[in-house]
């Protein structure tokens, strides 16, 4: 009669995991990169210059993003959803754009403004950038959209076009490149002017 030799346990090898990412690191990452976008522009963006900044080696900013665009994406997502509105259902378009406007100088106030500004230049020669700026822009501008379109759901694409770019144009001019302040009066206003536009005939 053949024995039979039970098999013992599978065992499965466990990767090592390795140490928790620390949020404070990364927020600390994040102030740096766009303290120093604002200040020398993107060309002279590198890591070392951020580890610098920050007080870390560059090890650690290569394990968290292995290129430059890579990097600067995920500063433009994590910023823009650590001011992602709220919209609750019972908010008319004029609020809702006025709070949009108030999240979008939020956004820009500071050197953060400068930084974009500098990035946008950038992008303009730098295709893989391009790309990077151009899919931030298109996870803000459906906010405005939405909004415009419940104000003047006839209106065609190119007039919706327009009075998004003359709204996000106005506050970004005063904020990012005149560097002054809005009051709230003054939110309202740019909003109620983008109001006017978008009803008009």
């Amino acid at each position: 009669m053949q024995d039979f030799v039970q098999p013992g346990p599978k065992t499965e090898k466990v990767r090592s995991r390795g140490r928790p990412r620390d949020p404070e690191k990364d927020r600390l990452i994040r102030d740096a990169t766009w303290t120093l976008i604002a200040r020398h522009g993107y060309d002279a963006l590198t890591f070392e210059a951020i580890a610098q900044e920050v007080g870390c080696s560059r090890t650690t900013l290569y394990r968290r993003f292995p290129t430059k665009e890579e990097l600067v994406t995920t500063v433009l997502e994590k910023t823009l959803r650590a001011v992602e509105p709220v919209i609750r259902d019972d908010m008319s378009p004029r609020d809702v754009l006025i709070m949009l406007v108030q999240v979008g100088v939020d956004y820009l106030s500071g050197h953060r403004g400068a930084a974009i500004l500098n990035v946008a230049s950038a992008a303009r020669s730098k295709p893989e950038l391009a790309r990077v700026f151009d899919k931030h822009l298109a996870n803000v501008a459906p906010y405005y959209v939405s909004q415009l379109r419940r104000l003047a759901p006839d209106a065609d694409d190119a007039r919706v076009e327009f009075v998004l770019h003359t709204l996000m144009g106005s506050f970004i001019h005063h904020i990012a490149i005149r560097r002054v302040s809005l009051s709230q009066a003054q939110m309202e206003d740019l909003v109620d002017q983008a109001i006017a536009l978008i009803s008009k005939h």
